[in-house]
């Protein structure tokens, strides 16, 4: 990849705030705040970049599913 770690994070951060807004909106009666959410979204951003692997789906795809899974397996445990 052609970018360093906080380059990437800094590129992808989006997709952490739109994830992030739409659960804390979709959960907010359950009181799971945007800002944990968003959280947990930068430090998978910094976890793709390590295992991101070229070639086998843009980065940017990459970034925004596991952003959204990352975050939907947070819920997952506080909700349980």
């Amino acid at each position: 990849m052609n970018m360093s770690k906080e380059e990437f994070i800094l590129e992808y951060k989006g997709y952490a705030k739109i994830w992030a807004d739409y659960y804390s909106h979709l959960f907010e009666s359950w009181n799971i705040e945007f800002e944990d959410l968003y959280q947990v979204g930068c430090l998978r951003l910094a976890e793709v970049y390590d295992k991101y692997e070229a070639g086998k789906s843009s980065p940017s795809t990459y970034a925004f599913l596991s952003v959204k899974f990352a975050i939907i397996s947070y819920i997952k445990k506080i909700v349980v």
